[in-house]
């Protein structure tokens, strides 16, 4: 089956779509990210275990990043490799990201997952509040794990992500 699509294209001398200029600043973040090789200065670590037997269950965080232009959050089994985990990053402030989502899974057990991002539109900067889902997809035991928050500004400097708790377990 064919389907006529309209032309999409943009008025020449237009500068890119919200969303573009959205997906274009949250690729070259997480270039940077992926290009550091290493945990940024900004990143907190924190350590727990989701424990419920063979099922799949979640831990719930909440973490800010105060003035900052994104966040990512990212997980990792650190005990063994017999664990397949998720982390799901939910945005709840400010307002203009409120409800924005992002989840990935470690492609194999053991692994560290992709970053999950969240990032501000058109390189503003505020206190970002986001809920991070921890969540053992697959699970052979007990699943002890480190989930890494990552703040940061559009200028590329780090912020040091605040009150970072755990807010349900299970």
């Amino acid at each position: 089956m064919v389907r006529n699509v309209p032309n999409h294209d943009r008025p020449a001398g237009r500068r890119g779509t919200p969303v573009t200029a959205v997906f274009l600043r949250a690729l070259a973040v997480a270039w940077v990210l992926v290009g550091l090789g290493s945990v940024p200065a900004s990143a907190t670590l924190f350590n727990d275990q989701v424990k419920c037997g063979l099922t799949a269950c979640s831990d719930t965080w909440i973490a800010t990043c105060p003035s900052a232009n994104f966040m990512t959050a990212r997980v990792r089994d650190s005990v063994g490799s017999d664990d397949t985990l998720m982390v799901m990053l939910v945005a709840d402030a400010p307002s203009s990201i409120r409800g924005q989502a992002e989840t990935e899974v470690a492609d194999f057990p053991g692994q560290v997952s992709p970053l999950s991002v969240l990032l501000l539109p058109s390189g503003k900067e505020s206190s970002i509040t986001a809920y991070a889902v921890v969540t053992n997809l697959f699970d052979t035991k007990d699943s002890v794990y480190e989930i890494e928050f990552t703040c940061g500004k559009s200028n590329g400097s780090a912020v040091e992500p605040r009150n970072v708790k755990l807010l349900r377990k299970n």
